[in-house]
């Protein structure tokens, strides 16, 4: 976690690296569920996630157990995996073993650990940032890098980046998203990113892949960025946020800080 002087720093709106073991991991957990969901596209088959290591930022290995294995499907969810995240010259390595039991990870069950990693490392730190005038903002990156930003009262500068982890905060405020943050959102998904959470006061709103992005689902998170343009009341707002529940691919919940 930051130093106090560069939390000092931060404040002057400098950009610091944040990076902890936290970030590490979850990047690491997406790293796996991309192993594991580019691997069932290619067969058209479900699998589990058995074993995963990391040696961020330039090594990962994953097992995956599939009804089918092909060394062919191997090297190619492998060369999928470097252009989805843009390790281009990480090590990674993917293998498979044949049939599928009970043992191992959903997709499903990786990206909830890697939200849940980030928020448990870096919790008390956000709380403190919410309290603060100004947004502030978390990305992690891919090689489980972790910068702080800082941005006007009014909104943030994102750094053009591919980005597993995305979180901002609502100084003072709720964690109800606008209609540029619901965008955002859905722009991240779409590139491969695991979530997009917003900050408030006790809590988050966190806005997750449960599979790869449906497009659907992407028109649908368009839909309602544009209807909250228009919202007069938290009322109508918090409606057209519990109207993206029926998604397939994405998870939109509420959590908080503390307990997890």
């Amino acid at each position: 976690m930051p130093s106090g002087d560069e939390r000092d720093a931060d404040r002057r709106g400098l950009d610091r690296d944040v990076t902890s073991e936290a970030s590490r991991r979850a990047a690491c957990l997406g790293l796996a569920y991309h192993a594991l969901t580019l691997y069932e596209e290619a067969v058209g088959q479900p699998a589990r996630l058995i074993s995963h290591a990391c040696g961020l930022p330039s090594r990962f290995t994953a097992t995956v157990a599939a009804p089918t294995c092909s060394e062919d499907v191997v090297e190619e969810v492998t060369r999928s995996l470097r252009f989805v995240t843009g390790l281009r010259s990480a090590e990674l390595k993917l293998h498979c073993v044949d049939g599928i039991g009970p043992h191992g990870l959903s997709a499903e069950e990786l990206c909830s650990k890697a939200v849940t990693t980030f928020l448990r490392g870096y919790g008390d730190f956000i709380a403190r940032l919410v309290g603060e005038p100004y947004e502030y903002f978390i990305t992690v990156a891919w090689n489980g890098t972790a910068l702080l930003g800082r941005g006007r009262e009014d909104h943030i500068t994102v750094p053009a980046a591919k980005l597993a982890l995305f979180l901002h905060t609502h100084p003072r405020g709720n964690c109800i998203p606008s209609s540029k943050d619901v965008e955002f959102a859905a722009a991240l998904l779409a590139e491969g990113g695991l979530a997009s959470m917003i900050a408030g006061s006790g809590c988050v709103l966190v806005i997750a892949a449960l599979r790869p992005l449906s497009e659907d689902d992407y028109w649908a998170l368009m839909d309602a960025s544009r209807r909250l343009r228009k919202v007069r009341s938290f009322e109508e707002a918090h409606a057209i946020i519990a109207s993206l529940s029926r998604l397939r691919t994405v998870d939109v919940y509420v959590t908080g800080l503390t307990g997890l």
